[in-house]
């Protein structure tokens, strides 16, 4: 209330507590259900989008517009939106194992791929991968170490020289790729 008696309506715009640390922590892309368990509302969520405070990507899928579309952004928005995993060379630069982004970014779903167009390529393969094959990484569902240094060897141009440098520099370890040969036998003939 003013001195003189007048009540003021203060209106906050913008993110901040818990829905702020979730859009830095995740490179300012959110889902409805995350923003729900945040505590915004279906209304203030809409009024977010409304306001172009968010940015629609997919339904069920926003990026705050004051965070940068970095390539983080980017594959975590992809992945998201298409309630899949990233796999291969994409899983690969998320663990830090390439230093450039290769395209197309790569992901496993089981379902039916959305339709949404990206400003990249993305490839997507329709199959179902067992929970000992998949990890989160910086709240991001990843393929495994192992079975992803094995899966982007297949892909890459420079492959064994890739799988030899994720041996020396410790990101993989051998035996840990020899059980992932095992148990992923015949995942890698698998058409997209």
């Amino acid at each position: 209330m003013e001195p003189d008696g007048r009540l003021v309506r203060l209106i906050v715009v913008g993110d901040t507590g818990e829905v702020a640390q979730f859009l830095a922590d995740h490179d300012g892309v959110i889902t409805t259900k995350e923003a729900l368990a945040c505590g915004l509302s279906p209304a203030r969520i809409r009024g977010r989008v409304n306001r172009g405070e968010w940015i629609r990507l997919a339904h069920g899928l926003m990026r705050s517009a004051s965070h940068e579309f970095s390539e983080r952004a980017m594959v975590r928005a992809v992945v998201l939106a298409h309630n899949g995993i990233a796999d291969s060379t994409t899983a690969a630069w998320w663990f830090g194992m390439l230093s450039e982004l290769p395209v197309p970014l790569t992901l496993s779903c089981t379902g039916k791929p959305s339709v949404v167009d990206w400003p990249v390529e993305v490839r997507v393969s329709r199959r179902g991968l067992r929970a000992d094959w998949v990890t989160e990484e910086r709240g991001l569902a990843v393929t495994t170490k192992p079975l992803t240094a094995l899966i982007a060897a297949v892909e890459l141009p420079e492959g064994t020289t890739f799988l030899d440098r994720m041996l020396q520099t410790g990101q993989v370890e051998l035996r840990d790729l020899q059980k992932a040969v095992e148990s992923a036998a015949g995942m890698m003939s698998i058409s997209p």
